[in-house]
């Protein structure tokens, strides 16, 4: 008879006790003609201890994993799940080392591309000997009008915008007696060089590095020109932008729905390869 004729055959607890050897034989053993074989032989066993009216479990003489383990001795090499695992582990270690040397190439690149970006960056050229810093008054003055009923409004207005340098409100805040308007200056920079419009001084001896302003705003008032008091002042050398914000006294614009304000007398850093 052929397996599945015996199993037929076989009664629910030896069935069970045939699935269960089978179950831990698949684990060990590779789907064969010899483990076929082998579980042939185990159902004939299963059938003659039915037929003799004795336990499942005596087919075992004693030791079930003693059983499995003499079978599992005799099977040839190739065909034992454990020389797979081998190579399954041997891919894996490859699969490592092939991502390990990807992550290394990744950092390598972006520690390339870190170091490029570093060397585009307004603070590099200002401290490197091999950039000359050139700073000129462009005379240039940009006035906008701040609307004082809708604060929100006003901010992302941008105020100058030329050769690539750009200054425009970044935030604006209210207090009990005065508006507190935040300015940000942007730069264009690239490994040859770069340029910034601001009211900021970059042209700083390399050992002090204090920034100061050069610039003013002011509020174009009926009654004259009134220069805003300036509160803030930061210059992020590695985002090529400046950052300044000034106070506007509710005072002076009472009654008003909108108000008139100047950048005066901006400055260009240029910063050119030697």
């Amino acid at each position: 008879m052929d397996n599945n004729e015996i199993l037929s055959l076989l009664e629910q607890e030896y069935l069970q006790e045939y699935r269960k050897i089978q179950n831990r034989l698949l684990k060990k053993i590779r789907e064969s003609s010899y483990l076929n074989v082998e579980l042939h032989d185990i159902a004939n066993q299963l059938y003659t201890a039915q037929l003799r009216k004795q336990k499942p479990a005596d087919i075992y003489n004693g030791s079930e994993d003693a059983f499995l383990n003499g079978i599992i001795r005799n099977v040839p090499e190739p065909l034992l799940l454990k020389n797979r695992k081998s190579s399954m582990g041997n891919r894996a270690v490859i699969i490592i080392l092939v991502a390990v040397i990807i992550l290394i190439s990744f950092y390598a690149i972006s520690r390339s591309v870190a170091i490029d970006d570093q060397k585009r960056a307004m603070g590099y050229l200002q401290e490197s000997s091999n950039y000359r810093t050139i700073q000129q008054e462009t005379k240039e003055s940009a006035a906008f009008t701040f609307n004082l009923k809708e604060l929100s409004s006003n901010e992302g207005q941008k105020i100058y915008e030329g050769e690539g340098n750009t200054i425009y409100i970044s935030d604006v805040e209210e207090e009990p007696s005065a508006y507190l308007i935040y300015f940000e200056a942007s730069g264009e920079f690239s490994s040859q060089g770069g340029s910034i419009v601001s009211v900021v001084s970059h042209d700083i001896e390399k050992k002090h590095k204090a920034y100061e302003l050069e610039g003013s705003v002011n509020a174009l008032l009926d009654s004259g020109t009134q220069e805003l008091p300036w509160m803030y002042l930061s210059v992020n050398k590695t985002k090529n932008k400046d950052e300044y914000g000034f106070r506007l006294d509710k005072a002076l614009v009472e009654g008003q729905d909108s108000v008139k304000l100047q950048l005066k007398d901006l400055v260009k850093t240029t910063w050119t390869h030697k």
